[in-house]
């Protein structure tokens, strides 16, 4: 019995080791371990860990938390059923990984700080997923009437009017009052892009600001933890969607000194009302 239980556990390891060895991921993978344990206290998305799906030659490694061993593990490794384009770090429910939240990325995500504050960046959506989304979204017209359209692409593709020179103007403003830290010129900014926009446009407008915004306020307290210079993409060129990043993550910096709440349900009614 004691030969059987011996062989066992020589196999299990063996087994684990071979497949540690074989896996160029897992280690890299591994690794935001120690990084949460330095960040969590930064703010509470950050207090667990979420499922990652590293994407290589049509292929998803996709990687769990074991309870177990408090360590990553590869559970699956599956064909994609499509293409993922080389940088990309997204989180969203992975058909592949069976609906569940994933933070998907390609081989070239873990390379340095930088690059692991972009996957806490995706794992603020998973903590997102995981709580006030849902309550939030459901109770805005804008969503409700995109998705009874079958556009589920509706927070990339929304036909938002960048090309108005007025809102243009008027989000100009708001992006230099919250530069100058003056949150009362950026609340009557802001107010005024409610007064001129459409209801569902001025929905839109905070739900990025607010989802992608306090992913990105957060990315950037972790790159200052880490030393790194501020994600600012969104700042200049073109006014579009990714001016909402700079704009909603500089809006709740302000929003969170001048109400000391980090809770992003809280946040969220901040920017909308």
């Amino acid at each position: 019995m004691k030969r059987i239980l011996f062989l066992i556990i020589l196999f299990t390891f063996i087994n684990n080791f071979c497949t540690a060895q074989d896996d160029p991921y897992l280690q890299k993978v591994n690794n935001l371990i120690d990084y949460q344990i330095k960040l969590k206290e930064i703010h509470p998305a950050l207090k667990n860990l979420y499922p990652v799906a590293v994407y290589k030659d049509s292929v998803f490694n996709i990687y769990e938390i074991d309870s177990s061993k408090n360590m990553y593990a590869l559970v699956k490794k599956i064909p994609s059923t499509r293409y993922i384009i080389k940088g990309i770090r997204a989180a969203f429910p992975l058909e592949e990984n069976n609906y569940t939240t994933t933070c998907v990325v390609t081989e070239d995500a873990f390379n340095s700080d930088r690059d692991y504050s972009v996957i806490f960046h995706e794992f603020v959506h998973c903590y997102q997923a995981d709580t006030y989304e849902f309550e939030i979204k459901s109770g805005l017209a804008v969503y409700l009437s995109e998705i009874e359209n079958n556009n589920y692409m509706w927070e990339l593709n929304y036909p938002f009017p960048y090309d108005d020179e007025e809102i243009n103007n008027l989000y100009a403003l708001f992006i230099k009052s919250i530069e100058n830290e003056n949150l009362s010129e950026a609340e009557r900014h802001h107010d005024l892009l409610k007064e001129k926009l459409s209801a569902s446009d001025y929905q839109y407008l905070c739900w990025v600001e607010w989802k992608e915004g306090s992913a990105r306020w957060i990315e950037n307290l972790i790159r200052n933890e880490f030393n790194v210079d501020n994600n600012i993409a969104g700042k200049k060129g073109k006014f579009s969607r990714v001016s909402f990043y700079y704009g909603g993550s500089n809006y709740i910096k302000l929003l969170n000194e001048k109400y000391h709440t980090a809770d992003l349900k809280e946040l969220f009614d901040l920017i909308y009302n």
